[in-house]
C-alpha cells in the first residue's frame, strides 16, 4: 500500500507499507509536461525481495496517463534492469547517472 506522507503544490513524498512495515519511499514531483520520480528506494533488508518492483507498479498506477521520468545510479544494475522492464528508456546519460523516461501507456 502506498501512503502519502507530504503534499505540496508540486512535490509529494509516499511511503509503501505492507502490515504497517515501511518497505521503502519516493517522491513524485509534478513538472509542466510530466512527473519526475525521486529518491525511489527500498530499505537494505528488504532489497532483492520484489518489493521494488511491487513498489514501481503501485506508483505507476497513480501516474498512469503521465510521462514519467527518472534517475538511476550508474552501476545499479538491477534497479536499471527494473525500470528498463517497466518501459523506461535511458534518454541521458548524466555522468554518474542515467535519466530515463517513460512515455505515456
Amino acid at each position: 500500500m502506498i501512503k502519502p506522507v507530504m503534499q505540496g503544490r508540486s512535490c509529494a513524498k509516499y511511503v509503501f507499507l505492507q502490515d504497517n512495515i515501511e518497505f521503502g519511499s519516493f517522491e513524485i514531483v509534478t513538472k509542466d509536461d510530466h512527473k519526475e520520480i525521486w529518491c525511489f528506494g527500498i530499505k537494505t533488508p528488504y532489497l532483492n525481495q520484489g518489493f521494488g518492483q511491487q513498489m514501481l507498479r503501485e506508483c505507476l498506477g497513480m501516474l498512469s496517463g503521465n510521462i514519467v521520468e527518472l534517475g538511476c545510479v550508474k552501476g545499479n544494475d538491477v534497479a536499471l534492469y527494473i525500470y528498463k522492464k517497466f518501459g523506461f528508456k535511458v534518454v541521458k546519460d548524466c555522468g554518474g547517472y542515467y535519466w530515463l523516461r517513460r512515455e505515456v501507456i
